[in-house]
């Protein structure tokens, strides 16, 4: 099988890092909320406040749900 480019992100946050997540964005940028998450992640990790580990998911099924419609059509096709 051939892959490119494709990822999938799920994401386990634990309480202790929460609060960083929730807090003004990292690097002193108020408001700057036109920012993919990943931007700010990469950020949090660099200043340690966030870790971050890959976990692999093998031929595990997944659906891109960017929408409600999208999560609509994700739990049908998953039968959940």
């Amino acid at each position: 099988m051939s892959r490119f480019g494709t990822f999938v992100v799920l994401v386990s946050l634990s309480l202790v890092a929460c609060p960083a997540l929730a807090e003004e964005p990292p690097g002193g940028q108020p408001g700057s909320r036109d920012q993919y998450y990943e931007h700010f992640y990469s950020e949090l990790i660099a200043e340690g406040a966030l870790s971050a580990q890959a976990v692999e998911v093998g031929d595990l099924p997944w659906s891109e749900v960017d929408t409600f419609e999208d999560l609509e059509r994700a739990r049908i096709a998953a039968k959940l």
